[in-house]
This record gives C-alpha cells, structure tokens and sequence, in this order.
C-alpha cells in the first residue's frame, strides 16, 4: 500500500486480468481498486497520527500519498476530518 499502485500492476502479479481484479474488488469490498487501496492507506495513517509525532507530510509519503494535498483531502473525506484534527482528536481521548 506504500508504493505507487498500479491496478495493472497488481493483476499482473496475481495472474489475471484488470477486469478481474476491478470485479473481484467490487464483489468483495463494495468499491474500486484507488477507493479499497486509499481506504488501507488511511487507516494506516491513523495509527501513525495516533502513535507518532512525524509530521502529516512525513506520514502520508509513508502510507504512500506522494502529495499531501491529496492525502489530506482523501483523509477528510474517509474520516470527516484533517489528519491534524484527527491527532487532536487522539490525544484528547487519550488524556
């Protein structure tokens, strides 16, 4: 989930085709290839929001956003809020 994917890419590696993978995605997760890997990636910035001080720069190139426009938008709109609120958020609860 860290490296840029490709949906090419991916049902290469497991042998079948791209409409096989983007049907077989849709079956089982309800959703598209980008939505299923930003939904992974998203969940891992928040544990990395909630159990680190790295920057959300520094996270969302580690889960694999390469622009952190993007990682934020897509944040927001998985969760409702920026990752900045989310780790206020975090240790508020935690306090």
């Amino acid at each position: 989930y860290m490296d840029d994917l490709s949906p090419y890419e991916v049902a290469k590696q497991f042998h079948i085709s791209y409409s096989g993978l983007a049907k077989a995605i849709q079956k089982y997760k309800h959703t598209t290839f980008i939505k299923y890997v930003n939904q992974i990636r998203i969940e891992n910035a928040k544990k990395l929001l909630a159990i680190t001080d790295k920057s959300v720069t520094e996270i969302g190139i580690e889960c694999g956003f390469s622009v952190t426009s993007y990682f934020i938008k897509t944040f927001y709109g998985l969760t409702g809020m920026t990752p900045k609120s989310y780790r206020s958020l975090i240790k508020k609860q935690a306090n």
